[in-house]
């Protein structure tokens, strides 16, 4: 926060994060402790292959929501760094984070900034830019 001492800046957004990363860490445990005999004894176990994949899609939703608030971080720490010169693939990530997501100056609620940021990367808004930054 550039205000300090009691202001609060981004500090609730680290109790997220650490539920988010709890959350992907729980779903991550392998889907194999569900370990049942099928087909009379004909097939040795089920592969739980539809759970894994649900599994998998769970995580992914949490880890673009925990990028999200790690992208918002990431460019709150960049505007605090008064004269800083960003790479160009540096900048145009930052210019696409505050196209959604204001300065924090002030203490405010994140979770709407969090939720308008997650949808972006979620609707695949980003998907050219990043392309062409990875070809770069």
């Amino acid at each position: 926060s550039p205000v300090g001492g009691a202001s609060a800046g981004f500090v609730p957004l680290q109790k997220t994060v650490t539920a988010i990363l709890a959350a992907i860490r729980h779903k991550a445990n392998p889907v194999m402790l569900d370990f049942l005999p099928v087909s009379e004894g004909v097939e040795d176990h089920a592969t739980q292959t539809p759970l894994a994949v649900a599994k998998c899609a769970e995580m992914i939703v949490l880890w673009r929501r925990l990028i999200a608030l790690e992208l918002m971080a990431a460019a709150q720490a960049i505007d605090l760094r008064e004269g800083l010169t960003l790479a160009p693939a540096t900048g145009t990530i930052h210019a696409a984070v505050r196209a959604h997501v204001p300065t924090l100056k002030e203490d405010r609620p994140l979770g709407p900034n969090a939720d308008a940021l997650h949808a972006v990367l979620a609707d695949g808004y980003w998907r050219p830019a990043v392309h062409q930054i990875l070809l770069a």
